[in-house]
């Protein structure tokens, strides 16, 4: 029987499957790739959109000094068609025909920069006009229209000077005011640029908090816990390894104990006997049989010790030929030992560990309960296989440590419990439940009967 766990076996006691770390590492790096890219297109998404907002706003103040400009050209523009048409009026001769052409191409500009204005054609300008500055531009659209109609009537109409001097006035103060809301609009432009900064800031770092708590942290959690869990693999597979050694050097003890000291024993022991024949009227006769009374007690030990390191019966009969050995040897001892064998399936390669725990049980309900009859239960049903030895003893509740540890360990390398309590009397019950896999192993129907021997029963004997 091999002790080290299988991977099916390491499944039932831990979740531990064929290929587990290879699928356990990829299911890792999958949740942490997914919340990963998540928090970083967020932030990304968070940084694509403060630059662009930080652009289109950058630009726009861009916008905003050039609609300022023009707004006060046109007020320079204004003066300027108000001067012409005065040193119009002043002059004469070729000075007055230069200042009339004067005239007529300021007030083009002025009129074709009144139009860009509001249309905002401006080369590298976007005009936002709010809806106040639109109004104000487009009561405007009169005062331009009158003094672009003065300017055209001179010099046949020396009386348009007089109202394009009226006209300035008017248009001046106007655009001092629209001047005034360009700025305005420009600076509320800048302070909402200031707190979408603010904003996207605020956003991005809790986003960052966020990617901590339920990013960051899990993702370590969950490393350290894979990490656990591979120690924990780890130090089983060792502890396998350790006791699949040692089950190897009982074996090869019990081995030699049966196979080697044990015949060389026999030997001596028939050879003792032949002696003591030979020296039958001799007065040596009486210590003859005591020595061969005396190596016959050493055989006896010698093969108790090797059933004892080596249980050789569960290679040929199984577990239940172990148990019923078990329970043989018992009885052997004085103490009445029975076993009930009702299991039609045993797990697949606990056959060892279970008679190892049948085992310590009895020694306890001998050694520590003082017992005079046990029992061994093996029963199997609903997928479970169930081994419980029962005693008539003392049962001493607290009394856990007398190799319940080393029961429990062996139980649940197969994925099974072990429990100690008060048995149906007034002793001890050791029950040991484990699953039964797909590969669980088909037992006897029922067990051979035993070689008489006082205070032995089973249940083949009963069923007869």
């Amino acid at each position: 029987m091999k002790c080290i766990m299988t991977q099916q076996e390491l499944g039932q006691v831990s979740g531990y499957a064929p290929g587990m770390p290879d699928r356990f590492d990829r299911a890792i790096a999958r949740a942490l790739t997914w919340r990963y890219s998540l928090a970083l297109a967020l932030v990304a998404v968070l940084t694509i959109v403060a630059q662009v907002g930080v652009q289109l706003a950058l630009r726009q103040s861009q916008n905003d000094g050039a609609v300022v400009n023009l707004a006060g050209r046109q007020r320079m523009l204004s003066q300027a068609m108000a001067k012409a048409a005065l040193a119009w009026r002043t002059s004469s001769g070729p000075d007055q025909e230069r200042w009339l052409n004067a005239l007529r191409t300021t007030t083009a500009e002025w009129t074709s920069a009144h139009a860009r204005l509001i249309a905002g054609d401006e080369p590298g300008m976007g005009v936002h006009n709010s809806p106040d500055i639109a109004r104000q531009l487009a009561a405007l659209d009169q005062v331009v229209a009158a003094l672009a109609s003065a300017a055209a009537a001179l010099p046949e109409d020396p009386s348009a000077v007089e109202r394009i001097l009226a006209g300035e006035s008017g248009f001046l103060s106007a655009m001092e005011q629209i001047v005034a809301a360009y700025d305005s609009d420009a600076r509320h432009r800048v302070e909402f640029l200031k707190y979408l900064e603010i904003a996207l800031c605020a956003m991005l770092l809790l986003i960052l908090a966020l990617e901590v708590l339920f990013v960051f942290r899990p993702a370590v959690a969950r490393l350290q816990a894979a990490l656990a869990d591979r120690e924990r693999l780890r130090e089983r597979e060792v502890a396998n390894q350790v006791l699949e050694a040692a089950a190897d050097v009982s074996r090869r003890i019990g081995q030699d104990l049966h196979d080697g000291l044990g015949q060389s024993l026999t030997a001596a022991s028939l050879q003792a006997r032949a002696i003591q024949r030979s020296l039958a009227d001799h007065p040596a006769a009486i210590q003859a049989a005591a020595l061969s009374e005396t190596i016959a007690q050493v055989v006896a030990d010698a093969r108790a010790a090797a059933r004892g390191l080596a249980p050789v019966v569960i290679q040929v009969d199984g577990l239940a030929g172990a148990l019923r050995e078990l329970a043989q040897v018992t009885s052997a001892g004085g103490i009445a030992c029975r076993l009930d064998w009702l299991a039609t399936l045993v797990p697949s390669g606990a056959d060892e560990d279970c008679y190892r725990i049948a085992q310590e049980a009895v020694t306890n309900a001998i050694r520590h309960g003082k017992a005079n009859s046990i029992v061994i239960r093996a029963k199997s049903s609903s997928g479970r296989f169930r081994l419980a030895v029962e005693d008539d003893g003392r049962w001493q509740p607290g009394k856990e440590g007398l190799g319940l540890t080393g029961m429990r360990w062996r139980a649940g390398r197969h994925g099974g419990t072990c429990r100690l309590g008060p048995g149906p009397g007034s002793g001890t019950a050791v029950e040991v439940e484990l699953p039964l896999g797909p590969e669980a192993e088909a037992a006897p129907a029922g067990l051979p009967a035993p070689a008489p021997q006082a205070g032995l029963t089973t249940t083949a004997e009963r069923t007869s």
